[in-house]
């Protein structure tokens, strides 16, 4: 492992059940990997402030505690919509 990173040859078949090219191979390092985990978290607290803050918002014209249990609600509903985002675009 000179460098730092360790790299990962994935087969044909794990690649594509198309059966692409017997020389295709995916080279994933693990700075694609790290930077794959920052790109789903990322999304996943953009999600968290955008739908928390409106949940929130839209809450607290009724009264403050519904606000804070809407908010609450908006920033789990806001993490589950950032990973499966970044599970579609395939980050």
């Amino acid at each position: 492992m000179k460098g730092g990173w360790s790299t990962y040859e994935a087969t044909p078949a794990e690649v594509s059940p198309s059966g692409r090219s017997e020389r295709h191979s995916l080279r994933v390092t693990r700075r694609t990997v790290v930077s794959q985990q920052c790109m789903r978290k990322t999304l996943s607290l953009v999600g968290s402030v955008a739908l928390s803050s409106l949940f929130g918002m839209a809450g607290a014209r009724i009264g403050i505690m519904t606000g804070f249990v809407l908010g609450m609600i908006g920033t789990g509903l806001g993490m589950y919509a950032g990973y499966r985002i970044a599970a579609r675009l395939d980050l």
